[in-house]
């Protein structure tokens, strides 16, 4: 057996014997993580001094897990379609990024799947921020021992106003807008609880935004429903995308149940 297949076979005692090394040879350590070769900072375009200015500033620490660079190895983090260099990471953190193409969705739904119960059946209650129904019908599924995400009627009834305030303020653009950090956050954050979820219900009144969300999960080919628990100023045909249409919360609890 090679060195390496013994040490993929004793994952626990090559950690034991790294942790020895760590504690008996720390100048050793430190001096095999303090920096990546000059061939490897000049490849990236920065002189000695830029690199060493970049780890004052970010602490001698990965910007990613924050771990010291004095216990983990560092490499040069850079953007692949621009070439710029961002920053500093671990080798763990750069090559996750890579593993996972840098995708900002892929990551924001790595997080959520974190606090993913899969005992239970996962309910994404959709609707209007201005619509107090919808906790309501949350709370209520949630007797019914459903994990229910309707995390984001948390920003309040004007959140997207004072989003559109933000932005409008700072010159930008509905396009630029929609690009911002802001927008970004929350729209990664909604696909990842609409991807994980195995069912969607929409409680109007609702806006376009909600409308979408559960097109998008009814197109994923998941159960959704629309609960109209008041009279609709115009009866509309397209609803019959949906698995049911529902006047009464408790007739659509007997159907899921059924």
């Amino acid at each position: 057996m090679s060195g390496k297949e013994w040490n993929r076979a004793h994952p626990e005692k090559m950690r034991e014997a790294q942790a020895r090394h760590r504690t008996k040879h720390p100048e050793s350590v430190k001096k095999n993580n303090a920096r990546p070769g000059r061939h490897r900072i000049s490849r990236y375009g920065l002189s000695e001094n830029e690199f060493a200015v970049m780890l004052v500033r970010q602490g001698y620490r990965c910007l990613g897990c924050q771990r010291r660079f004095d216990t983990v190895r560092m490499n040069i983090d850079h953007d692949h379609k621009t070439n710029r260099v961002r920053g500093i990471l671990c080798h763990g953190c750069n090559a996750a990024l890579g593993l996972l193409n840098e995708n900002k969705a892929t990551l924001t739904r790595l997080r959520a799947y974190l606090d993913y119960d899969r005992t239970k059946t996962h309910i994404y209650v959709t609707g209007s921020l201005r619509n107090p129904a919808v906790i309501e019908v949350g709370h209520r599924l949630r007797k019914e021992g459903y994990e229910v995400v309707d995390d984001w009627i948390a920003a309040g009834p004007d959140a997207d106003t004072c989003w559109q305030q933000y932005e409008t303020a700072r010159g930008h653009t509905y396009q630029e807008a929609l690009h911002g950090r802001a927008a970004e956050n929350v729209f990664n954050f909604d696909l990842s609880w609409v991807d994980l979820c195995d069912i969607g219900i929409l409680v109007m009144p609702a806006g376009k935004s909600s409308h979408l969300e559960l097109g998008y999960m009814t197109g994923q080919g998941k159960p959704t429903y629309i609960l109209q628990l008041d009279t609709p100023e115009r009866f509309e045909v397209m609803p019959q995308f949906a698995t049911g249409v529902y006047t009464n919360l408790e007739d659509l609890i007997a159907a899921l149940t059924a």
